[in-house]
């Protein structure tokens, strides 16, 4: 239900219709209108209309001879018991606007819903004088009450009133000015747009039109390295293209490979590859010493995988409908959109021609974040915060390198780098290499079963949702637990090792080729992965809050299994619950299994 609140005397009634046929669209059945617009809802044809689609109206028809009388009718504050999201707040022209929130608010503390949304009803006719700072009062006079919010502006311009451009842009400068202000985003009331349209239209300085954001695409550049544009040059045929029993055009073998002065391609120097014969006329012509961008290749690249050895065409149909889609596309962050954009253009040109057999190119795409500078900014030789891999792989490991890299955030976010870090992830393999100092013959202590389980599951889940951060860290609490019970079987120590593998190979086949059994798998990246219990990712103990009189005092650890008896008997022998029911007369206990324990005393 929308409810609309109007100040007295302003008339809201194209606004009322409005959102009357907006609620007929969202099935809504009720609008209470606080303005006396029943009236034009009787008289007219629009009225007639929203009558049809059963749209009841509660109007109070009241009417205030000033704002301090302003209080909530009898009928309107019944409806307040149904259930209605959506307040429309009239700001309005004058200055009543937050005082008449003033006056509503403590009724809709009392018998709104848990919290109001409220839109408010801007009417830009006329910038007014104190409008911007009117609303941003209004607004943290909102966020006062908890349980209201403003969530839009709602525009309701009557352009008619508008007679220069100037009175226009003003206007909605003004309503920019407010959403900027306040980070209320502004829509607009039906109609607008078209009032909008034609006065732009009547007064010529404007005409409705459609404006597409996608850039051009440059084709062409002024390198070698690159495929050959096949087009030839003729004086008299002009552009023509190379017979395509000629293609591909393949580059000239070259040694200099620097650009000329006057900006023209490396080709444009070479006189045995620019100049040919026309194709069509047979006189003398030039080729294009234009290249193609990486894009041209980077755009379908994904499909010559699938048949890269084959000189007739570039992918055989069959392996392509084995193939295609590719199930996941993961690229980097700086080239995810116009590789995206043109991938797809030209996987649907290649559909459409019936060259290959989906419409899209992937099933999934993903990107990895950046990783920063020391200092939070993009790494540029410019600013000297560049760090090189092959220096941190020679001081303390490739492993090391892999590991921080996943470990420094999600994997979709931009990261600054931190030494200290990658000291850290390096002391952590070197706490995973001594993990066959404390290795036994026998099972591994019993605590380490289920936080085992728990573990295999974790980082299972979180490598198939490239939360690789975290199933570090659940490795990391795994081994802390493992150093903390002081020993590890082999059959544990290896599920370890494989659960570390994807993140440091390195180190982990190298524990590996130390405690396999013969006759086992020769390397861990071609061994089974881990498989869990689930039964056993359940703790055998839990924590259990302890009320007393409904007021939680302490906490008790029992087993996930413990009756009603052994439950309350740890209750009361927590010293801090006992101090809340010694001397007083027990009436109650009561215990919900594997939720809490109360305690009803006087």
């Amino acid at each position: 239900m929308y409810v609309l609140i109007g100040n007295y005397g302003s008339g809201k009634s194209e606004l009322a219709l409005n959102f009357a046929f907006e609620a007929a669209k969202h099935g809504r059945t009720e609008l209470i209108d606080l303005d006396m617009v029943n009236t034009y809802f009787r008289l007219t044809e629009r009225g007639k209309m929203v009558s049809q689609k059963e749209i009841r109206l509660v109007s109070p028809n009241f009417a205030c001879s000033g704002i301090e009388t302003l209080s909530l009718p009898a009928e309107v504050q019944s409806a307040f018991a149904l259930d209605w999201d959506t307040v429309v707040f009239d700001v309005g022209g004058d200055a009543v606007g937050s005082t008449a929130l003033g006056r509503y608010h403590s009724d809709f503390m009392e018998l709104g819903p848990d919290q109001l949304e409220v839109l408010n009803v801007v009417n830009i006719r006329r910038p007014l004088a104190g409008t911007v700072e009117k609303i941003a009062r209004l607004q943290e006079e909102m966020q006062i009450h908890s349980r209201l919010k403003i969530t839009g502006m709602i525009n309701n311009t009557n352009l008619a009133n508008m007679t220069t451009p100037a009175e226009l842009r003003d206007g909605y400068e003004m309503l920019r000015e407010v959403s900027d202000l306040t980070g209320i985003p502004v829509a607009y009331t039906a109609g607008t747009k078209d009032l909008l349209e034609q006065f732009l239209a009547e007064k010529g300085i404007g005409r409705k039109g459609i404006q597409y954001k996608m850039k051009d695409w440059a084709f062409n550049r002024q390198r070698y390295w690159g495929e050959p544009i096949p087009l030839i040059h003729c004086p008299k045929c002009g552009v023509v293209g190379v017979p395509y029993e000629e293609l591909p055009l393949r580059l000239p073998d070259v040694e200099d490979f620097e650009p000329g002065e006057d900006g023209q391609s490396p080709l444009a120097k070479i006189d045995s590859f620019v100049n040919c014969t026309c194709p069509k006329c047979g006189g003398p012509a030039k080729r294009e010493t234009d290249t193609m961008p990486q894009w041209a290749g980077s755009s379908w690249y994904f499909l010559r995988y699938v048949d890269a050895n084959n000189d007739k065409v570039f992918a055989d149909r069959k392996k392509i409908d084995y193939w295609m889609p590719v199930d996941w596309y993961n690229g980097g962050m700086e080239h995810v959109t116009r590789h995206l954009i043109y991938s797809r253009f030209w996987h649907h040109f290649l559909y459409d021609i019936g060259e290959v057999n989906t419409s899209e190119p992937y099933m999934k795409r993903s990107a990895q974040g950046l990783i920063l500078g020391p200092d939070g900014d993009k790494m540029s030789k410019s600013k000297g915060n560049v760090v090189d891999p092959l220096d941190i792989v020679e001081q303390y490991g490739a492993d090391t390198l892999r590991v921080y890299v996943l470990f420094m955030g999600d994997y979709a976010s931009a990261a600054p780098w931190s030494d200290s870090s990658v000291k850290g992830c390096r002391r952590f393999l070197e706490r995973v290499a001594g993990l066959t100092e404390i290795l036994t013959d026998g099972a591994s202590p019993r605590e380490l079963e289920t936080v085992m389980h728990k573990t295999i599951k974790k980082v299972s889940e979180d490598i198939e949702a490239q939360k690789f951060n975290t199933a570090i860290a659940a490795l990391m609490t795994l081994l802390n637990d493992i150093y903390k019970a002081g020993s590890i079987s082999k059959a544990d120590l290896i599920t370890f090792l494989k659960l570390l593998s994807p993140f440091a190979p390195h180190l982990t086949e190298e524990l590996y080729e130390s405690v396999r059994e013969d006759g086992a798998e020769e390397y861990l990246t071609v061994s089974a992965w881990p498989t869990f219990d689930p039964a056993k990712t359940v703790d055998d103990l839990i924590e259990v809050g302890v009320q007393v009189n409904g007021k939680v005092r302490a906490a008790v650890q029992i087993a996930r299994d413990a009756d009603k008896d052994t439950a309350l008997a740890a209750a009361r022998a927590n010293e801090r619950v006992a101090s809340f029911i010694e001397g007083k007369t027990l009436i109650k206990e009561i215990f919900v299994p594997g939720k809490i324990i109360n305690f009803v005393v006087k």
